[in-house]
């Protein structure tokens, strides 16, 4: 194993800030209807946008990983549903990086890996370009090591 990463911390700062937000609501009006099914109404649907715009965006960072190892790219996602996706590094031929303005500032991106047809992306890389470097190295090494292992014919 070479490296093991998960998409970029920042994509939790908007799940973190609506938990604190309604753990701050709930705790100011939890208790201050007049009716009590209205305050059972109100926690029910606390609790349901904590649980939708806070804990799964969560989970579901938690459950996406990626690993590169000397032979592989192995990406891992999915809370319920479990996808892996795993490229050779016999297959790759170029390693792009592609980064936006947000991105750039907080030293993330995305890193495109193109083999045979089609392509698989990373998103939101952390420290993209010296992963990108690592994964161009890599490459090369096993593009050599391939070429020096295989029969010649003459």
């Amino acid at each position: 194993m070479v490296l093991k990463f998960r998409r970029h911390g920042r994509r939790l700062v908007f799940p973190i800030f609506v938990l604190m937000l309604v753990a701050a609501a709930t705790g100011y009006w939890a208790g201050t209807f007049a009716e009590s099914w209205v305050n059972l109404l109100a926690g029910v649907g606390a609790g349901l946008v904590a649980l939708l715009l806070g804990v799964m965006p969560i989970l579901a960072w938690l459950a996406r990983r990626t690993t590169v190892t000397t032979n592989r790219v192995i990406s891992r996602k999915g809370v319920f549903v479990h996808e892996r996706t795993e490229v050779s590094w016999n297959r790759v031929r170029e390693v792009r990086t592609k980064r936006s303005v947000p991105q750039r500032l907080v030293r993330a991106g995305d890193i495109e890996l193109f083999h045979d047809a089609e392509s698989t992306v990373l998103h939101d890389v952390p420290n993209s370009s010296i992963v990108a470097e690592a994964m161009q190295e890599l490459m090369e090494r096993n593009f050599k090591r391939a070429t020096r292992e295989s029969p010649r014919f003459s």
